[in-house]
C-alpha cells in the first residue's frame, strides 16, 4: 500500500479547502488515457486466447505478461469517470443527475443488449428466456457489456459520494474511507474469483467498482501532492505484473481454471495496485503537446471501441484460419481488431440516427 497512498496528514492538508474544481468531460489528459485504456482492453480480450491455454511455452509467457500488464484498462475508465463526476457541481439534484445518466446509458444498454443477444442466438442457437433474463440481471448479455450496466449502477452512488466529499468530516476521514474501500473491494473480488461466483446483479458490480471511482477522484485532485516518486511507481507496476504472472504459473497446476479467474481479475489486489500506480503515474506525466493533439480526439471513440471490439474479434476469427490459442497469432489479431473497431465507431458516429449507440 505504500506505493499508492499518501499519509493521513497529506489527505487532511489536501482537503483544507472544500471547493472542487470542475473537470471537463473532454479533458485532454483523460482523452489520451481513454485511448490507452481501450487498447489495453483489446489486448486482454485477444491475448486471453493464448494466456488461457496454459502450456508454459515462451509464447504463453509473453501473452500472459501482456494480459496481466493490461489489467488496468477498465479501471482507468472508472477512475476517469470518478474524477469527472465527483469534481462536478454538487448542487445538482440527485434526481436530475439520475435522469441525465439514464438518458446517456439506457439507449446504449438496450441497443447493444439486443444486438449481442441476437448475435449469440445466431452463433449458439436458440437461448432459453430464463438464461436471457439472468444475463440481463447480472449485466452480461455479452461477457463485456457488464461495463455499461456497471457504469449505470455506479452513477447511482455519485450523488451520495458527492455529499460525503462535501461533508466536514471528509478531510479527516478521507484516507480511512479510501483505503477501506480498497480493502473491501479486494476481499469481495478475491472471494468471488476463488469460488468462481458470478455477481448477483449489475448493482453488485457497481459496488465492487466504487473503489476505483473514489480513488480516481482522490488521485486526480491531489496528483501533484503525492510523495511517491515516478521511479517507484514504475517499479510497483512492473513488480505487480511479474507477481501476477508468476502466481498464475505456479498455482495453475493445482487450482486449474480458478487460477485464471483469480489472478487475472481486474480487481485482484495486485491488479488494483498496478491500476492505481499507473493512473497516478499517467496523470502526473507531462505528455508532449503534439501527441495530445493527435491522440486526444480518438478518446471520443473509445466507448464505441470497447462495445464493438468483441463482435469484430468474432468476425475476424471466423474469417481467418489462424490458431489464436497457440503461438503469437494473437499479436496479429489485436491491432486488426483495434483498428477495425476504431473505424467502425467513427463510421457510426458520423451516421445520423444511430450515432447515439456509441456516444
Amino acid at each position: 500500500m505504500a506505493v499508492s497512498w499518501a499519509s493521513q496528514e497529506s489527505f487532511s492538508a489536501c482537503h483544507a479547502a472544500p471547493a472542487r474544481a470542475r473537470v471537463t468531460e473532454l479533458n485532454p489528459t483523460f482523452e489520451v488515457l481513454k485511448v490507452i485504456a481501450s487498447l489495453a482492453v483489446v489486448i486482454i480480450h485477444t491475448a486471453m486466447y493464448r494466456s488461457g491455454n496454459v502450456d508454459y511455452s515462451l509464447s504463453w509467457w509473453v501473452a500472459t505478461f501482456f494480459d496481466a500488464s493490461s489489467r488496468f484498462g477498465t479501471a482507468f475508465f472508472v477512475m476517469i469517470a470518478g474524477a469527472i463526476a465527483l469534481s462536478g457541481q454538487s448542487n445538482e439534484q440527485p434526481l436530475d443527475y439520475y435522469v441525465r445518466k439514464l438518458k446517456r446509458y439506457l439507449p446504449l444498454i438496450v441497443f447493444w443488449s439486443v444486438f449481442y443477444l441476437s448475435w449469440r442466438a445466431y452463433m449458439q442457437g436458440e437461448m432459453a428466456l430464463g438464461q436471457i433474463l439472468d444475463d440481463l440481471l447480472i449485466g452480461m448479455p455479452s461477457f463485456h457489456l457488464w461495463f455499461l450496466f456497471m457504469m449505470l449502477g455506479l452513477h447511482f452512488f455519485i450523488p451520495i459520494l458527492r455529499m460525503l466529499i462535501d461533508s466536514p468530516q471528509w478531510k479527516n476521514a478521507a484516507a480511512y474511507i479510501t483505503v477501506g474501500a480498497v480493502v473491501f473491494t479486494w476481499a469481495m473480488a478475491s472471494a468471488q474469483s476463488y469460488k468462481y461466483q458470478m455477481p448477483s446483479s449489475f448493482l453488485e458490480l457497481a459496488v465492487s467498482n466504487l473503489m476505483y471511482c473514489l480513488v480516481g477522484y482522490v488521485i486526480w485532485t491531489h496528483k501533484d501532492q503525492w510523495r511517491i516518486s515516478s521511479k517507484n511507481l514504475c517499479l510497483a507496476c512492473l513488480s505487480c505484473v511479474t507477481l501476477i504472472v508468476l502466481a498464475l504459473a505456479i498455482s495453475f497446476e493445482t487450482m486449474g481454471v480458478t487460477a485464471l479467474f483469480l489472478f487475472l481479475s481486474d480487481r485482484f489486489p495486485l491488479a488494483s495496485i498496478l491500476s492505481i500506480s499507473l493512473f497516478l503515474l499517467s496523470v502526473r506525466a507531462h505528455w508532449p503537446q503534439a501527441l495530445m493533439r493527435k491522440v486526444a480526439p480518438l478518446g471520443q471513440l473509445t466507448l464505441g471501441v470497447y462495445i464493438i471490439h468483441p463482435f469484430v474479434t468474432s468476425i475476424v476469427m471466423m474469417n481467418t484460419d489462424l490458431d489464436y490459442a497457440s503461438g503469437y497469432n494473437w499479436m496479429l489479431l489485436c491491432p486488426v481488431v483495434y483498428l477495425l473497431s476504431l473505424a467502425m465507431t467513427y463510421a457510426i458516429r458520423r451516421t445520423a440516427f444511430i450515432n447515439i449507440v456509441v456516444r
